[in-house]
């Protein structure tokens, strides 16, 4: 009967561990981070030349952009070029009156 009682001790405290086991790896599952990190393969061989005329038709294309975008940075700004405008007129139109006032008075 000891014996038997022994045994069941000693297969209770494989339990005890596994289950202590157990619930320290799920533990450690639920706290985990998984970091994926994809890389794009880049392709290897020499590069192909672009010819004249598509050289040509790039700098248009480009070119075309370049006035696009400031025209566009313009329309950003629209309120400053209004003010600056407006300043200038006003302080144009009192130059004026200044000097036909000066020469009035000479």
């Amino acid at each position: 009967m000891l014996e038997i009682e022994k045994k069941l001790s000693e297969i209770r405290e494989e339990i005890e561990a596994t289950e202590g086991r157990l619930q320290y790896l799920q533990n450690k599952v639920a706290m985990s981070t998984l970091t994926i990190e994809f890389y794009k393969p880049l392709a290897q061989g020499n590069k192909a030349t672009v010819s004249y005329s598509g050289r040509i038709g790039n700098a248009f294309v480009s070119g075309f952009n370049g006035i696009s975008n400031f025209f566009i940075s313009l329309l950003g700004i629209w309120p400053v070029i209004i003010t600056l405008v407006v300043l200038f007129m006003l302080i144009r139109k009192r130059f004026k009156r200044k000097n036909k006032k000066d020469v009035i008075e000479n």
